[in-house]
């Protein structure tokens, strides 16, 4: 019996994530033909679809699992608060929306009671070298009252990468983290570099793919942990 439902949890999962797919192209439709009514309706819907396929797995029945939903949760408000364009106000509500989402990940992978500490420890190098260039790259385009909290974001999408490679998780949720942080370098691209529909182009994908990534590895990881 048991086994029927998270089958079915499954097939509902992959039936989301389809959706999830879906509204992503209408969103970059929207973006490379402008229609901004479209990508208004199509990203929040494609959001609360990857929430939606977290949900499909019962994530409350596990510490990390209640981690990872509320990460899923503070993206989806972030998505919705970075919908406005050229608003600095929503850019910063979004920007500790997405901050609230990278800690939940690092609660995430804490909980685990997988970590590997030594082999944070070699992470953390080439992952603070990365962190510090991209930080000297982006900082002087960043308006002095953007500058902390910007720093700030950076430290800790840094801390949730290092933490995924560093767990005996599995490569889903290691890929995932990585492809955030790079959807995460798209969106500074386009609010301080001025990146256009070819920097969306890769970056909303990398986003969108990163959360059904973490899904996808949450239900691997806790059928592993929970035969």
């Amino acid at each position: 019996m048991f086994t029927l439902l998270r089958v079915a949890c499954e097939h509902l999962m992959f039936e989301l994530s389809f959706f999830c797919l879906l509204f992503l192209a209408l969103t970059l439709v929207g973006e490379g033909l402008d229609k901004p009514r479209l990508r208004l309706v199509s990203k929040p819907l494609a959001s609360l679809a990857f929430v939606g396929a977290g949900l499909s797995l019962n994530m409350t029945a596990e510490p990390y699992g209640v981690a990872l939903l509320l990460a899923l949760l503070f993206s989806l408000a972030g998505d919705v608060f970075l919908l406005p364009k050229g608003s600095k106000l929503f850019f910063l509500v979004g920007l500790g929306s997405f901050l609230l989402a990278h800690i939940a990940f690092v609660a995430c992978f804490l909980l685990t009671g997988e970590m590997q500490w030594g082999r944070a420890a070699i992470v953390s190098v080439p992952s603070v070298a990365l962190a510090v260039g991209i930080a000297r790259w982006l900082l002087p385009s960043v308006s002095q009252p953007m500058k902390k909290p910007v720093l700030a974001y950076i430290a800790v999408i840094t801390a949730m990468v290092t933490l995924a490679w560093s767990c005996d998780v599995g490569w889903l949720a290691p890929v995932a983290a990585t492809l955030f942080f790079c959807s995460d370098i798209s969106v500074a691209v386009d609010r301080f570099r001025s990146g256009g529909f070819l920097n969306r182009l890769w970056g909303l994908p990398a986003y969108y793919v990163a959360q059904l990534l973490f899904v996808l590895w949450f239900s691997g990881f806790s059928a592993a942990v929970n035969p």
